[in-house]
Order: structure tokens, then C-alpha cells, then sequence
């Protein structure tokens, strides 16, 4: 795997990558990075893609700002740049949660035709019902710092906050063990990289519906039985009409160490049928 930072219009952007050949430009949950994908990214070089993990701005190691954070097309002008930095063609952009608004803003026609953009996956996205979503946002606790407490309460809270929100996207039989140590500690390092924030107002003004519906390119959409997301995926296949689709079997394999590899396997099957 090889990183760099790319300069865009509106910052500094980390992205790691591997792999010659079609680009996969993959976009991160919050407050999540590049990071999540650093199992796949060699599956994707083995098939002869060129895999992109970026860390969108405010997350990771790009750039993050105080105050208003960047809006679903300013995020899309950036990964617009990077791809043209890194010379990236034939690109297959995968969003997940927070990042699917932004692939889908990517794969509207124009900044398709600007940047070789030839196929769309979208992993979970902002088509639950709103009080569904405002549950889950807040069963994932996910906010600033409690700052310093009498009770001594901070000194743990970055800890239990990150067992507490990897384990509610994490397996139905989540423990925390040896094997999913790893990502736990990912996670609390990602979080403190965000500035403790999990910042969603980015996707409050943005028609997500109408924007996939516009969408003219080859689609996957994806989700898995217990993904906390599973409710948006029948509206978002609505949505986007003639697609392609893929559940995996009970839990979303990006967090499943035994399961490694199965998400790309995935991606890779719907562009080997597109080949054909």
C-alpha cells in the first residue's frame, strides 16, 4: 500500500491506496477513515483494480476546520480533485452511510463525464424514515467530549465510547476480544483525528433521493440483514430504479474479521458481471 496527501480546492486530502489498473474510489462511515477498508484494498489490487481509500474532509488525517463543516458538493468538488491529481480512469466510486450522498453527488452526469466515472455502489444511506434516523443517531452517542468531569467520568468516556458505537455497527455477537481489539483502537484513533465529532448536518440540504434517481450509471446497492441501516435499503433501490443488488448474509462483513475480503468480493462480482 502506498499513502499521499493530494491538495483540492478545499484542503488537504489523505488517501491510501494499492492496486494499478480501473480505479475503486472508496468513501469511509463516520467517524470512521480510510482505515476501514485497509483490509480490501489488497483484494481489489489482486483483481487488477486500483484502489482509492480516502479519508473525507474533517476525518482521518485530511483536513478539518472549526465551525460549518463541508456540504455534500463541496465534498464531491474535492474527491473531483483527487481523482485528477491521481490520474485515476474508468473509476467505480463506493460510498458507505455518511459518504453515500457524496458518491452519488460524483455519480450525477456531469462530474461523471468530468472524471471517467463509470459505476456506482452504495453501502446503507440517509433514506430512513426520520425518526428511525434520530434514534439511531442517538443510540450512537456520537458528539462532542463530556469534558472534565467531578466524577472522573472523562477519563474513560473516549473508551467506552468507542466500544459502545463499533459496537453497534459491529456483529450481533459483538465482544470485545483479541480479534476485534484492533478495531476498536482504529476507531478511538480515527475519533480523536475527527476532533471527537460525528458532524451529519453536511447531508440536511441535499435531495439524496432526487440526486440518486437522476443517477444514469450502472448501480450496486448493497446492505447487510443487521446493518442499522437495512431500512434504507428498499427505498434507495426504489429510488434509483434499475440497479443491481447484494445483502449479506446477518452482519456486514467490513466488520468481521473472519470475514475479510467479502466486501470487495462483492464490488468485484457486479463489475465482472458488467464486463461481460
Amino acid at each position: 500500500m502506498k499513502r499521499c496527501y493530494v491538495d483540492t480546492r478545499h484542503g488537504q486530502v489523505h488517501v491510501t491506496m494499492a492496486g494499478e489498473g480501473p480505479a475503486v474510489l472508496l468513501m469511509h462511515w463516520v467517524p470512521l477513515s480510510g482505515r476501514m477498508y485497509a483490509h480490501e484494498l489488497s483484494v481489489f489490487a489482486a483483481a487488477g483494480y486500483r484502489a482509492l481509500a480516502v479519508d473525507l474532509m474533517g476525518f482521518g488525517r485530511s483536513d478539518r476546520r472549526e465551525g460549518p463543516v463541508w456540504s455534500v458538493p463541496q465534498h464531491a468538488d474535492v474527491l473531483e480533485d483527487v481523482l485528477s491529481a491521481l490520474d485515476a480512469r474508468s473509476v467505480t466510486v463506493v460510498g458507505g452511510h455518511y459518504s453515500t450522498p457524496m458518491a452519488v453527488e460524483l455519480a450525477q452526469a456531469e462530474r461523471a463525464a468530468r472524471r471517467d466515472i463509470r459505476a456506482l455502489v452504495i453501502d446503507g444511506g440517509p433514506m430512513l424514515p426520520p425518526e428511525a434516523l434520530q434514534t439511531l443517531l442517538q443510540r450512537a452517542r456520537i458528539g462532542s467530549g463530556p469534558g472534565l468531569k467531578d466524577d472522573d467520568s472523562h477519563r474513560s468516556w473516549l473508551w467506552d465510547q468507542a466500544v459502545h458505537t463499533f459496537g453497534l455497527f459491529a456483529p450481533t455477537d459483538f465482544k470485545l476480544d483479541e480479534a476485534h481489539l484492533p478495531q476498536v483502537y482504529g476507531f478511538i484513533a480515527d475519533f480523536i483525528d475527527s476532533g471527537l465529532r460525528g458532524d451529519m448536518s453536511a447531508l440536511q440540504p441535499y435531495d439524496f433521493a432526487q440526486r440518486l434517481a437522476a443517477v444514469a450509471l450502472p448501480t450496486l446497492v448493497l446492505t447487510a440483514e443487521t446493518e442499522p441501516l437495512r431500512a434504507s435499503f428498499e427505498p434507495m433501490v426504489a429510488a434509483r430504479g434499475d440497479c443491481m443488488t447484494h445483502v449479506f448474509p446477518v452482519d456486514h462483513p467490513i466488520n468481521v474479521p473472519t470475514r475479510r475480503g467479502e466486501f470487495a468480493r462483492a464490488i468485484l462480482h457486479f463489475l465482472g458481471d458488467r464486463s461481460r
